[in-house]
C-alpha cells in the first residue's frame, strides 16, 4: 500500500537517455530561421559573348547583403565594380573601361547535405565609362547608363556555422550598348556586348 501511494503522488524520474531523445526531437522539430541577414563578398570577371567588338573582359569585386526570406529563398542588394579590359585592344588607340553596377537579385537553393545549389537572377543598372586614346596626345571619354539581367546557377558549400563558400556563373543581357568608331577610318575600336558571360567566387557570412 505504501509503495503504491508513493508512485501515485511521486512518479519516478525519467531515464537520462529518454530525456536526451526528447530534447533531440524537440530541436529537430523547431522551425528553421527565416529572418537572417548575411554579408556577401565576391570576386567577379566577365566578358562578351555576342554583339561586341574589341576587348571586353573586366575583373573586379562585389559587396552585398542578403536576406533569408523563406526556406531556400534569399533576396539581395549589391554593388559590383570592375575595371579593364585585360586586353587594351589596339596598340595605337588603347581603351580603358570602368564598370559600376548596383542591383538586386534573388536565389532559390536546394540543400544536398553540405551543398546548396539552384538558380539565381540579378537585375542591375550599369554605368560604363570608356576612355580611348584618340590621338598620341589626346584622350576622349564616353559614358553609358544601361541595365542588365543576369541568370545562372549558384553553388554554396558550408564551411562553418555561419560561413559558406559561393561560386556562380551567369549569362547577362544588356539591350543598350555603346560603340566607339574612328571617324577617319570607320574602324570600330570597341562595342559593349549585348550578351555577356560572368563568373564569380566568394563567401557569404551570416551576420544575425
Amino acid at each position: 500500500e505504501l509503495l503504491g501511494t508513493a508512485y501515485l503522488f511521486t512518479p519516478p524520474p525519467p531515464e537520462a537517455a529518454v530525456t536526451r531523445v526528447v530534447e533531440t526531437i524537440r530541436e529537430s522539430a523547431a522551425p528553421a530561421r527565416t529572418d537572417t541577414w548575411s554579408l556577401m563578398m565576391r570576386a567577379r570577371a566577365g566578358g562578351g559573348v555576342a554583339g561586341f567588338a574589341g576587348p571586353s573582359i573586366l575583373i573586379g569585386g562585389e559587396l552585398g547583403v542578403e536576406r533569408h526570406l523563406v526556406e531556400g529563398l534569399g533576396a539581395r542588394l549589391f554593388v559590383d565594380a570592375r575595371g579593364g579590359p585585360l586586353d587594351s585592344g589596339s596598340p595605337i588607340h588603347p581603351v580603358q573601361a570602368v564598370f559600376v553596377s548596383p542591383g538586386l537579385g534573388a536565389a532559390y537553393l536546394w540543400r544536398f547535405g553540405p551543398l546548396r545549389l539552384g538558380p539565381a537572377i540579378d537585375l542591375r543598372a550599369t554605368w560604363t565609362t570608356l576612355q580611348v586614346q584618340s590621338t598620341p596626345t589626346a584622350t576622349q571619354t564616353f559614358s553609358l547608363w544601361s541595365f542588365r539581367a543576369d541568370v545562372g546557377p549558384e553553388l554554396r558549400v558550408t564551411l562553418g556555422d555561419r560561413v559558406e563558400l559561393l561560386a556562380s556563373a551567369a549569362l547577362g543581357v544588356s539591350p543598350l550598348r555603346k560603340t566607339l568608331t574612328l571617324e577617319s577610318t570607320g574602324e570600330t575600336l570597341l562595342a559593349t556586348p549585348f550578351l555577356a558571360c560572368d563568373a564569380a567566387l566568394g563567401v557569404v557570412v551570416e551576420l544575425f
